[in-house]
């Protein structure tokens, strides 16, 4: 029974983080994205879920081991795909730099570039409404000191 030879895909996302509660959700995140390339039929490579099991990222020699060893996991896998929930990180910046360098493949999950440009659109969609809300108020303001100068008008024609 012969195997087909399947394409490895290095997945990046952040993985450093501020705080406990932060660290779980890119640690949840990494496993989500690796799963969904896993069930497209392709092989995932996510060596940050793996290699903090063994490197400790407080060290700086260590953190620059890990990080080293992922980027040659890198130059052997057919792309790379960038998870943009929770942004791009400064060694998933230097991965997609690598990544172009070696003309590898990236490409961002669709759901999420979909969701990132619906944002975009309702904060374009929030800016025009603010700028309309300015607009009215100002011309409220104008309208009310309009008002006023015509009551004290009214006002000393009626004595």
């Amino acid at each position: 029974m012969e195997q087909e030879n399947k394409k490895l895909v290095y997945v990046a996302t952040p993985y450093r983080a501020k705080n406990i509660i932060q660290k779980i959700k890119h640690i949840r995140y990494a496993k989500k994205v690796t799963l969904e390339v896993l069930l497209k039929g392709y092989v995932p490579v996510t060596p940050h879920l793996y290699l903090a099991r063994v490197l400790n990222d407080k060290y700086p020699d260590e953190r620059a081991l890990g990080l080293e060893t992922g980027q040659q996991l890198l130059l052997h896998c057919d792309c790379i795909v960038v998870g943009i929930q929770y942004g791009i990180s400064k060694g998933m910046d230097e991965e997609i730099n690598l990544a172009q360098k070696n003309n590898i493949p990236i490409r961002l999950l669709e759901r999420e570039v979909r969701k990132r440009d619906e944002k975009k659109q309702k904060l374009e969609a929030d800016i025009v409404d603010m700028k309309v809300n300015q607009q009215e108020r100002v011309k409220r303001k104008a309208n009310r000191k309009m008002a006023k100068v015509y009551m004290k008008k009214a006002f000393k024609y009626m004595l």
